[in-house]
């Protein structure tokens, strides 16, 4: 039909004929001399002869002072996709632009970890008292886990070599035995700090998991699944066993799931709260507060709120 090249006809709309072969790229902006018609393909010039009924691109020499690949210097800030206070809080480590720092927060050098160029690190985690980071770096085109020393006195460990999907979080147990992500298939995913093995503990069935967190005592992991698209509960996995219990009822949407620093308690959010408001201008309700901190006690003897 022609679609995308360049084509003829007379006035009256007979005689159509396709001069030109381009595929995937639409022929634009099309101008003659009265001789020959220039137009561009894909960013490049070419021209058509109709007397011979051939195209071809046309060659150009143009000197420029190419100063979109000049090396420039940008603020880290407006780069920052990832960060972790250590756990004394006199440092930080971060990631800018894809690479990974650690750097004191008044004074000292700014440390860079990993390659320099060509590789990606995000989410980047202190463990063992601030040592060490791990962080989720790409080893021949796939991200993986990997362990960094703060200090640079020993060579980076690949902690995982299997596939991890698209990590969205990462969290530490307090003991360090577990480093627990999440990724865009929607699993919990366990993985063995000693070994580097992997487990998926759980998976949403509808959108991501919407927040988790260890128990103080490094054996319950709480999280919030969608059971449906619009809805989500609480759930809690024992690591001893791997058995999974529903902390809260479906039907409502519940996320962020938080232990206090003694285990007495689980803080979340639930939108269950259903105060209908009149709009001003149309014949209609919404529910624009429905959103509150929740608490499930852990303790038989403490009544939940």
């Amino acid at each position: 039909d022609g679609t995308g090249n360049i084509c003829s006809c007379l006035p009256d709309g007979t005689d159509f004929q396709q001069h030109t072969e381009h595929a995937g790229f639409f022929a634009r902006f099309a101008t003659t001399d009265g001789n020959r018609i220039v137009y561009t393909v894909a960013g490049e010039l070419w021209h058509f002869d109709p007397t011979t009924g051939e195209s071809a691109a046309v060659e150009v020499s143009y000197a420029s002072p190419r100063t979109q690949l000049n090396r420039k210097f940008v603020d880290a800030q407006d780069y920052l996709s990832g960060w972790a206070l250590h756990p004394k809080g006199h440092s930080i480590v971060a990631t800018a632009r894809g690479k990974l720092f650690t750097f004191g927060n008044w004074e000292g050098a700014v440390r860079q970890h990993g390659e320099t160029q060509g590789v990606r690190y995000r989410l980047p985690l202190y463990i063992e008292d601030g040592k060490r980071v791990v962080v989720v770096g790409e080893g021949e085109g796939e991200e993986r886990l990997e362990v960094h020393t703060c200090d640079g006195s020993e060579p980076m460990r690949v902690l995982t070599t299997g596939d991890i999907g698209r990590a969205t979080a990462l969290l530490m147990s307090p003991d360090e035995k577990w480093l627990t992500l999440t990724n865009h298939r929607h699993e919990l995913v366990f993985v063995e700090m000693a070994s580097g093995e992997m487990r998926v503990g759980d998976r949403s069935p509808c959108l991501g998991i919407d927040g988790f967190d260890w128990s103080p005592d490094s054996r319950w992991v709480a999280y919030a699944v969608h059971d449906t698209w619009k809805t989500g509960l609480i759930r809690i996995i024992d690591t001893r066993d791997w058995a999974i219990r529903d902390l809260t009822e479906p039907g409502f949407k519940d996320s962020s799931p938080c232990f206090d620093p003694e285990g007495r308690y689980l803080y979340f959010v639930s939108s269950r709260w259903f105060d209908p408001v009149y709009d001003s201008l149309f014949f209609e309700i919404s529910f624009p507060k429905s959103a509150k901190p929740c608490v499930v006690t852990l303790k038989e003897d403490r009544e939940s709120l």
